[in-house]
């Protein structure tokens, strides 16, 4: 039965991703109706990159009327999956507004809410964010010492720091070391260069 039950797991996910690709083709062709069509059902299935496209097609309008409450309600299932994507894209919604007359209501609360959930899911982009808001202090007090945490933080992700290390060599990152004797803009400059180097493969 075990062996029956794996079988079938395998199977289905084949199908899953067989129809996503077919989607995603139709998407790159811009025959966006059967991109919507084929996309729906997958989304409802709880198919993570069908609901992310689904909400990018809603927010874009590709094949559908411009609507952000739809786009919102596909990206917060993403979200609620843990995909760190989605919860980075609410957070950059909440935190700029977005639409006529206020579509996307201005919510700096809800974006540092989506920024960190995206953050805590290893998502280096979002922290640098969380940096950039408590420097600005939008929707916080404005604390340099926080944002040197959130800074520090992004530089010293693994996915960054793999990446940059193989990129950046050690005596590019000796010198800002040593020159910039202000560890709050040391940071920041170091996590936006490694972001700026790792943002294709990231």
């Amino acid at each position: 039965m075990k062996l029956i039950a794996i079988f079938l797991l395998i199977t289905l996910s084949s199908i899953v991703n067989a129809d996503f690709d077919d989607a995603y083709g139709h998407l790159k062709q811009k025959e966006y109706i059967k991109a919507l069509n084929e996309f729906k059902p997958l989304a409802e299935q709880g198919h993570i990159p069908s609901q992310m496209n689904l909400g990018w097609m809603h927010h874009k309008g590709l094949g559908v009327e411009q609507n952000y409450k739809t786009a919102i309600k596909w990206y917060e299932m993403a979200a609620n999956q843990d995909n760190e994507d989605a919860q980075h894209t609410l957070g950059n919604l909440y935190r700029n507004g977005e639409g006529k007359k206020d579509a996307v209501t201005k919510d700096l609360n809800k974006a540092m809410y989506y920024y960190k959930k995206a953050s805590d899911n290893g998502f280096p982009y979002s922290t640098f964010t969380i940096g950039v808001m408590y420097e600005k202090g939008e929707g916080v007090n404005k604390s340099i010492k926080n944002a040197t945490k959130w800074f520090k933080k992004t530089y010293e992700h693994d996915s960054v720091k793999k990446k940059i290390l193989g990129l950046w060599d050690s005596f590019r990152i000796t010198f800002l070391l040593d020159n910039y004797k202000d560890i709050h803009y040391k940071y920041r400059l170091l996590a936006h260069k490694s972001l700026e180097l790792t943002r294709v493969e990231l």
